[in-house]
């Protein structure tokens, strides 16, 4: 399909921050399913489509699938559940763990619930006809593109808006 299934990087010593960073910065991306974080002594497989938390910094495992020891039998062991085989065939999908990866976490899913229950918010509680509630959501999701990318800053909402 030309997306990648896993995302990787090598970490010598993670601190749940850094591992919440990434995990952000995978989700975002909204490709891959997972992320593999490879440090001295393990490998550390998460769930990318699963939706970021504040509370991530403080309990990295959340996203966690699972852990692998980089020892030989720990190598086996992430062999057999997540091998190359095991990802190329599709077996991978049938391993317990693996099933809560859900497409219906991945950005692009979140974004377009969050609008729908904005436009809902804005058309059945804020009385706002649909069409301008669309016009709306489109502008809001434009200006936070435009201040996402330095575009738009404080400097110009305090200087035009006070």
């Amino acid at each position: 399909s030309g997306s990648p299934c896993i995302y990787f990087t090598q970490l010598n010593e993670p601190n749940p921050r850094e591992l919440a960073k990434l995990h952000k910065l995978s989700w975002n991306h909204g490709l891959a399913p997972m992320l593999w974080v490879i440090t001295p002594d393990e490998v550390l497989l998460y769930n990318s489509y699963s939706q970021p938390k504040e509370q991530d910094e403080i309990n990295p495992n959340r996203n966690l699938i699972e852990k692998f020891k980089t020892t030989e039998s720990g190598l086996e062991r992430m062999n057999k559940y997540a091998g190359r085989l095991q990802i190329e065939s599709g077996e991978f999908w049938q391993w317990e763990k693996a099933k809560q990866i859900d497409r219906k976490q991945r950005v692009d899913s979140v974004l377009v619930k969050d609008l729908n229950d904005a436009e809902k918010e804005l058309t059945e509680n804020q009385k706002l006809d649909r069409q301008f509630a669309h016009a709306l959501l489109i502008r809001s999701v434009f200006v936070a593109y435009l201040q996402d990318r330095g575009i738009l800053n404080q400097d110009f909402f305090s200087n035009r808006f006070g």
